[in-house]
């Protein structure tokens, strides 16, 4: 069993570095309330409950968007042949 799991959570910035993500990106996420952490004498976590939800809606396809930027013109070039 993890550490994390072991502990009902971890610290969020460290769960956003574990899966490649930034600060920026966990706040507009926290921002849509897709993850929820909790403040802790100044220092915010995520619980091992919430990241298990925060997964299950992903994967339900809840937090799914069409491409855009370079993705998407890529991909329309692709379509066009070229």
């Amino acid at each position: 069993m993890d550490e994390a799991a072991l502990a009902g959570g971890i610290e969020f910035l460290k769960w956003l570095r574990l899966i490649g993500r930034e600060r920026a990106t966990g706040y507009r996420w926290a921002e849509k309330k897709w993850i929820e952490p909790c403040n802790i004498a100044g220092k915010l976590y995520v619980t091992q409950a919430d990241i298990l939800q925060f997964w299950q809606r992903a994967k339900a396809g809840e937090f799914a968007q069409e491409p855009g930027g370079v993705c998407a013109e890529r991909g329309e070039r692709d379509r066009e042949g070229g």
